[in-house]
């Protein structure tokens, strides 16, 4: 037996957990129920409408306590699907792995915290760090300064660096990119500004 109330799914063995959590672990296996929460979130996200088959669950509460005798793991999910589409409880495909999960802190997240797949960090720290490498691919000071951070890494393996030595001037270099990166976006601010009185292909020169 198991019940809705408020967030929360409980079972009759007294535990209980977060609804959305539920679905998205689900969601994330590979067992028969799991691809069934899978394909219902799929459609929920493709076509902003519940998944076919699911029950609509107005029809069911009972001050405000959603009870039900049967324990099919079908009939949970197919019940938990409509309850998430019917409150719009809020869930994310993590733009790292793909898989489904509950934001913790903003709607606007957008890397789960699951552990990877292949060992590494979970995709809130190697996913961010995956698209901030990715965004900076052919930025010429960031890869000037990842050259220049490499070599003092390796001067540091190498003991011709202190660690004082090293850190006051990967220190440096970061200040060095930061201030790069701020007086492109001054200049780029400024050329938008002048955008109607400057000709277009004058823009595209000051940028490059």
């Amino acid at each position: 037996m198991f019940y809705f109330q408020d967030k929360y799914i409980c079972f009759s063995n007294g535990k209980s957990a977060l609804i959305s959590e539920w679905i998205c672990l689900k969601s994330n296996e590979k067992s028969p129920s799991g691809v069934l929460a899978y394909n219902g979130l799929l459609s929920l996200f493709e076509q902003q409408k519940p998944p076919e088959n699911t029950l609509d669950i107005k029809a069911v509460i009972d001050e405000g306590i959603l009870k039900f005798k049967e324990d099919k793991e079908e009939t949970m999910i197919d019940l938990v699907l409509s309850y998430i589409y019917m409150n719009k409880i809020l869930i994310r495909r993590c733009e790292n792995c793909g898989r489904f999960f509950t934001p913790l802190k903003r709607a606007d997240e957008k890397y789960c915290m699951y552990p990877a797949k292949n060992g590494e960090s979970p995709c809130r720290r190697s996913g961010a760090a995956k698209t901030f490498r990715k965004k900076h691919a052919e930025d010429p000071d960031y890869i000037n300064f990842m050259q220049r951070t490499k070599h003092l890494r390796y001067l540091k393996n190498q003991k011709r660096l202190s660690e004082e030595e090293y850190a006051k001037m990967y220190h440096d270099e970061k200040i060095k990119l930061r201030n790069n990166a701020q007086n492109f976006k001054t200049q780029t601010t400024s050329v938008t500004a002048d955008a109607s009185s400057t000709p277009k292909t004058t823009i595209e020169t000051y940028l490059l």
